[in-house]
């Protein structure tokens, strides 16, 4: 067969990869390691994607961010054999397919069994500025006429919060959109980083039956100092780096976008961790 398409030499010889994904365009690494096959998978878009991923095996995900390992949805087993799989992932998001070795971790489930809403006012605190007091959640500090700031700015918050909804549960903290990094702390507790969406923290061991501090430190990039230096010049960024930006460049959103609403999972439907 005369052809410079490798893809498809190799379907003349009857050669079919062992692991197909269709549907969404992402990035793909592939490895094999100690006789075990590995399948990076990322999704560099800004919004969530859906692909199919079919697979000779049965597979599990490995998330990097929330370092967890669950069964991806099966749809079903075609006709030719193996198994098909549908992949959500949120933006920006990745994950690692391997093969399931013991069959017996559960599918990507997981409604939350009950949720909070951590309503009331916030106070948002910037370096060098007053403490603003938000009345209705969270809001980016570029929506409070700070669109020159870069740094981190913390956004104080109280959640009341009932023994049952404890009860042998898992708590994740749902920061709804965060521009660009989190960490999350809940009673001086550092509950982690968060960097991507779904942008959530596990909580669960920092929270407590009764009133809870919780306290979100944002970091945004310096882009939106550097635009800002541009339509304002104050002369206190050397002058190459000043110009980076144009005037009329786009201030990035930045800060926490709310509501923070605390999700509570049934502890027997979360998959085991990759230390287990």
């Amino acid at each position: 067969m005369d052809t410079e398409d490798l893809a498809s030499a190799l379907g003349a010889l009857g050669l079919v990869p062992n692991r197909i994904v269709e549907g969404a365009e992402l990035v793909r690494i592939g490895r094999r390691i100690g006789g075990a096959e590995l399948t990076f998978l990322a999704n560099p878009a800004p919004e969530p994607v859906t692909a199919t991923v079919r697979a000779a095996t049965p597979l599990v995900s490995w998330n990097p961010v929330t370092v967890r390992r669950e069964a991806p949805p099966l749809v079903s087993h075609p006709e030719s054999g193996g198994y098909e799989y549908r992949l959500d992932l949120l933006p920006l998001e990745s994950v690692v397919l391997v093969d399931d070795e013991d069959g017996r971790l559960p599918e990507r489930s997981a409604a939350p069994v009950a949720e909070l809403r951590m309503a009331g006012a916030w106070e948002l605190t910037l370096p060098g500025r007053a403490a603003i007091r938000l009345e209705g959640g969270p809001v980016p500090w570029t929506e409070l006429g700070e669109e020159g700031f870069a740094g981190v700015g913390a956004y104080a918050g109280n959640v009341e919060v009932d023994p049952a909804f404890l009860r042998d549960r898992r708590i994740l903290a749902a920061l709804g959109d965060v521009g660009d990094i989190a960490r999350v702390l809940v009673n001086g507790v550092d509950c982690g980083i968060t960097w991507t969406a779904p942008f959530e923290a596990d909580i669960t061991g920092a929270l407590r039956p009764g009133s809870n501090a919780v306290v979100v430190e944002v970091a945004n990039a310096w882009m939106n100092r550097l635009i800002h230096e541009a339509r304002h010049p104050t002369g206190e960024i050397f002058a190459p780096v000043a110009g980076v930006y144009e005037p009329q460049a786009e201030i990035c959103p930045s800060g926490l976008s709310g509501p923070v609403v605390l999700r509570a999972y049934a502890r027997a439907r979360i998959g085991r961790t990759s230390n287990e």
